[in-house]
This record gives C-alpha cells, structure tokens and sequence, in this order.
C-alpha cells in the first residue's frame, strides 16, 4: 500500500468515526423508566416516560402510543395540571415547564388518551401559529398503573411508524424532520405477595388432607 493510498484510508477511518459520533450525539429516544418491574396484586405503580436528547435537538412535537394486557394491568386517571383532562389521563402537569408543546391543547392531535382498553395515546404539539423548536430533555410523563387480581407478565411495548400520524411514537422538529431513533418500553411482572402464596399453599394442602380423610 502507497503512503499516498494508506493516508486517504486513514483520513476516510477518521471522517467515519466523526461523523458516527455526530450521529450518536444527535440520537433522540423514548424510554419508560424503569424498565422492569414486580408488583403484588392489586398494587398501584408509576412508570415515567422520558425523553434522551443529549445534544439538545430542537423539538415541536412528541407522541407515543404504548399497548399493555388489561389482564394484568389498568392505568389510573390522573390529570391534576394537565392540558388535557377529560376521559382517563396519564400525567403531564408537573412536566410544563420543560416540554411547553401544544400551542393550542384542545385540537387535534394533541391528546391525553388512557381510556381505550390496553392503549395509551399521548400527543403534544407546537401550534401551527407558533411552530418553533424547544429542546427538553427528561421526563414529559407519567403513567400510573394498577395490577389486578391475577398473575403473569405484560410488557409496556411502544407501537407506530415514527412519522407523526395518530396514534403514533415519534418525535418531530420545527422543519417537519422526524428525528425519533430509539424506544425502551418496560416489563412488569405481577406476583403473589409470599404471605399470599403460603395461605395458597396451606388451602391447597387442607383440601387434600380433608379428601383423604373422606375416603
């Protein structure tokens, strides 16, 4: 290999890994924190929806649009401050100051939407008379959760395309760029209390001493 030929190289390896370190710094994503969770029955939790935009991005919209098993699980209304509070919420209001999105709350397709039966649809956008960037970072929500009186696993699982539509998981810039690269949702397992498995344990065992004594 010429000095000429093996100096191009380099220069290529370090333009790469340049550009490879402006791409990671500008990753923008979704993560519900934390990621795993053990519940009793009939125990009520909280899950934060956070976004991660370590360079600062600028954004004017956010939404996401999360499945679970109603099953297992049902979300609380909670609404205190929100933009949005009819029907059942997740929370927004203690989240205003850093991600002050919808210009105009009540129009579509800003939506607070916790009603529909193992979805989440949530979404909040700059008003088109005010379509500016803001660059937030941290927590914009907050879902609070019931297990009910069964056991198993659920997982907190985004959905959509990424490109702004209704129900969707996204995140958009003022100039129309969707610049959403990544999603963490979350697992939660709901268990017997150990007090709960021992009265289950001892019923099962009387039962079986009582058949036999009958025979």
């Amino acid at each position: 290999m010429s000095k000429f030929t093996k100096t191009t190289f380099q220069l290529i390896m370090i333009l790469g890994l340049i550009y490879a370190g402006i791409s990671e710094a500008k990753a923008v994503s979704i993560s519900l924190i934390p990621s795993n969770y053990s519940v009793a029955p009939g125990q009520q939790f909280t899950v934060n929806a956070i976004l991660s935009n370590p360079s600062s991005e600028g954004v004017a919209g956010i939404g996401m649009w999360i499945k679970y098993d109603t099953g297992l699980l049902t979300v609380l209304d909670t609404d205190t401050d929100n933009w949005i509070t009819s029907g059942v919420n997740i929370l927004d209001g203690p989240y205003h100051a850093a991600f002050n999105l919808p210009g105009d709350p009540g129009l579509f397709p800003n939506a607070n939407d916790a009603g529909t039966a193992g979805e989440i649809s949530w979404d909040s956008r700059r008003s088109f008379s005010d379509l500016t960037d803001i660059y937030p970072g941290g927590t914009f929500a907050t879902i609070t959760f019931q297990a009910k009186n069964s056991s198993g696993n659920t997982s907190l699982a985004f959905f959509g395309q990424g490109t702004g539509g209704y129900p969707d998981t996204y995140a958009v810039n003022a100039a129309g760029d969707y610049i959403l690269t990544g999603t963490t949702g979350a697992d939660v397992n709901v268990v017997p209390e150990p007090a709960s498995l021992l009265l289950l344990t001892s019923g099962l065992f009387g039962l079986r001493l009582l058949k036999r004594r009958t025979k």
